[in-house]
């Protein structure tokens, strides 16, 4: 298992590199507002160069009801489907984050599907290197076979090639 944490952290890195070239605005909630756990993972910590939230116990910390993480996979899977290019970047950040630093809460298979897609149809390569790495570290038997079926038709290089490397770490670990 620690060889699939050091993966994935290898994999963020390289893509935290590549989207430092992108900058995101951060989304501000209002002191009035109810905090929710999608508000919170929305927002990325300026001194934070992976783009990912800061705070590793941001679900405990904001005391989310069951009801609301039990739904939480299926949220991220409908955001993938926005028109907007910044939604689906903070969505695969989120959904990395979330699968990496809290999978004992979160089960995010409804999520699968929808990331499947943005891998095989999204317009933006930085997208389809993050769709890998979201599948990779859910590590959904169906999202990693989908990868095995869909990487030769990937047009860039790069991606063939995280898609290459998180299903032989995938495989290695099974």
């Amino acid at each position: 298992m620690t060889g699939l944490n050091s993966f994935t952290r290898r994999l963020a890195l390289m893509i935290a590199a590549l989207m430092l070239t992108v900058s995101f605005s951060s989304v501000a909630v209002a002191q009035d507002e109810p905090v929710t756990l999608a508000a919170a993972l929305s927002e990325i910590a300026p001194d934070d160069d992976t783009g990912l939230a800061s705070n590793l116990n941001v679900m405990r910390r904001f005391k989310v009801s069951r009801a609301w993480i039990s739904n939480i996979d299926q949220q991220f899977a409908h955001a993938l489907h926005s028109p907007i290019d910044e939604v689906r970047g903070r969505t695969l950040k989120n959904i990395i984050y979330v699968a990496t630093f809290h999978s004992d809460l979160v089960l995010l298979k409804a999520a699968v599907p929808s990331l499947v897609d943005v891998y095989r149809l999204d317009d933006v390569e930085a997208h389809r290197l993050m769709a890998v790495q979201a599948l990779y570290a859910i590590g959904d038997g169906y999202g990693m076979q989908r990868l095995r079926e869909e990487a030769m038709s990937q047009p860039s290089a790069r991606v063939r090639t995280a898609t290459k490397a998180a299903l032989i770490e995938y495989e290695a670990a099974q």
